[in-house]
């Protein structure tokens, strides 16, 4: 003004807003509100001018608006705040959010970074297969991305909750054993954890034992298998919802002693005795087959 005032006029609706070049940037005008506003289209430089009357006077002003490559304005991981059992994974994602109003998924060109490698460690810097946490111990750890890009950096953080581990599978060992009939054979559970640890849940009150045919074998809640008939069964330990299993073949009986009657046998010195002895062998199906000899 002529008194050397100024008087905001952006809004004004006697004002104009024009670009040089609408294929580097835009400029809003004869709007309500939120005029004068510059959108960069292009990279390059575009002069913005403002033309317009104020109480009877024209005037006009302009400015050189220089429009440069888009630069990231925020970032975003996801998921937020996950939980994971010990010794297992989680992948994380970054994204990107562009000036050009892009967004850009960079998870493998973003550095990663865990606040405690004691808890979990994350992927980062490797050609591919980055943003990936793994948890080594039960707890907490923060996780950080960065992204630069045209001399702009952003980051963000989120938790990663390691908890105690959890059971994968059930493990029945020993494999496919051969026993004869009539005989017993120990299996042992083993419940196989996330951090790949095992826990022994051989006579767990949880774990559930059963054979798939009890005419060959028998099992107890301990896991021993009672042998009844020749044949093969699977034999199958159930615990927290998992199952593992393995067969049992039961072969022939086989002899397991003999024994030889009379005993003590009791002859008289310089007396040659004539007579039996009588030999029982001892399967282990309990039965038993009898020879005689003289003597």
């Amino acid at each position: 003004m002529t008194d050397g005032s100024n008087i905001p006029v952006t809004n004004n609706s006697a004002i104009n807003w024009t670009s040089s070049d609408t294929s580097v940037a835009t400029i809003t005008s004869g709007l309500v509100s939120g005029n004068g506003l510059a959108h960069g289209v292009s990279k390059g430089t575009v002069t913005v001018y403002a033309v317009g009357f104020v109480d009877g006077t024209r005037f006009e002003g302009s400015a050189q608006l220089e429009v440069t490559d888009a630069v990231p304005v925020n970032l975003t991981i996801t998921p937020v705040d996950p939980s994971i059992a010990k010794g297992t994974e989680q992948q994380f994602e970054a994204e990107v959010a562009l000036s050009s109003g892009i967004n850009l998924t960079v998870t493998e060109e973003a550095d990663w970074s865990s606040s405690d490698t004691n808890v979990a460690t994350i992927t980062s810097s490797q050609t591919l297969g980055n943003g990936v946490s793994y948890g080594v111990d039960v707890g907490t750890a923060n996780i950080s991305s960065s992204f630069s890009l045209n001399g702009v950096t952003v980051s963000n953080t989120t938790q990663l909750n390691v908890t105690p581990a959890t059971i994968v599978s059930v493990e029945v060992t020993p494999l496919g054993p051969s026993v004869p009939k009539g005989a017993t054979q120990q299996f042992v559970a083993k419940a196989i954890m996330t951090d790949e640890s095992e826990q022994d849940i051989t006579a767990s009150a949880l774990t559930s034992w059963r054979t798939d045919n009890a005419s060959i074998a028998t099992v107890n809640e301990l896991g021993l298998v009672q042998t009844l008939e020749q044949g093969v069964t699977l034999v199958q330990a159930t615990y927290d919802g998992f199952t593992g299993e393995t067969i049992i073949i039961v072969t022939e009986p086989v002899l397991d002693s003999i024994t030889v009657t009379p005993n003590p046998i009791i002859v008289g010195i310089g007396v040659e005795g004539i007579g039996y002895l009588t030999a029982i062998g001892h399967y282990s199906d309990g039965g038993g087959n009898r020879s005689y000899g003289r003597r």
